[in-house]
């Protein structure tokens, strides 16, 4: 008997060709975007040794970031919906604690203590529904890859030791932008009252969608009942 592994690395809803939003760190979705490809790996397998190799019901999961979240969260949820063991699952720098809305608050934080920000730029937004997605929205577009011209060549930005944030956003053209633009205005007011009430929680006396949508979606719970071994890393070593 000779025992291998199988890779699956399932593309998060609302990436690619996926018809549909991109769903941040709500939970289901991640499981759902796994599934499939879990049991088609056991058919492809199945199919292609005429049956002389099954895929085992246990796995060891890894992500980090929001990979890290997923990691956690689909470990957990195919043990529930399938019974696939998780025998460990490595998870760096996820944000697990969802309900009271730390990771808000620190956003907020940072955004309005600066002049500008580059909350809506990425190396390539995945949103296709967005309308700039894989346009002006991404620093991988040809304007922003052209070194003929330094000025908007991102690459040749790193070179420079004095540059600083704001003069990134000056020369994106986005130097009167702000959180505002790009957050969801009564999240933002949510968000802003808790920090100046000195509330720990944003949702302290909030009752809405919005909160308990956190709530469901919050993953410490899973996190200290696991009865498998789960890694939290935030480092290089």
């Amino acid at each position: 008997m000779v025992n291998g592994f199988v890779s699956i690395s399932p593309d998060y809803m609302g990436y690619g060709s996926s018809d549909s939003f991109r769903n941040y760190l709500i939970r289901d979705t991640y499981v759902t975007a796994s599934m499939p490809l879990w049991l088609k790996a056991a058919v492809f397998l199945k199919e292609e040794t005429e049956s002389n190799t099954a895929l085992a019901d246990a796995a060891f999961y890894l992500g980090y970031s929001e990979g890290g979240y997923a990691s956690v969260a689909v470990a957990e949820d195919l043990k529930n919906a399938i019974g696939v063991k998780p025998l460990r699952v490595l998870a760096g720098a996820g944000p697990f604690r969802m309900k009271d809305g730390i990771h808000l608050k620190a956003t907020v934080k940072s955004a309005d203590s600066l002049t500008s920000n580059l909350a809506s730029y990425s190396p390539a937004n995945p949103n296709h529904k967005v309308s700039d997605a894989l346009g002006g929205q991404s620093l991988l577009s040809s304007e922003r890859m052209d070194t003929a011209d330094q000025t908007t060549h991102v690459i040749s930005w790193l070179a420079e030791n004095n540059i600083d944030r704001n003069e990134v956003n000056v020369r994106l053209g986005l130097n009167n932008f702000t959180i505002d633009d790009v957050w969801d205005a009564d999240l933002i007011k949510i968000t802003r009252n808790a920090i100046t009430d000195g509330n720990e929680n944003i949702c302290d006396g909030v009752s809405n969608k919005l909160c308990a949508v956190m709530a469901e979606n919050d993953l410490i719970e899973t996190l200290e009942n696991a009865e498998y071994l789960i890694d939290l890393c935030h480092k290089r070593n």
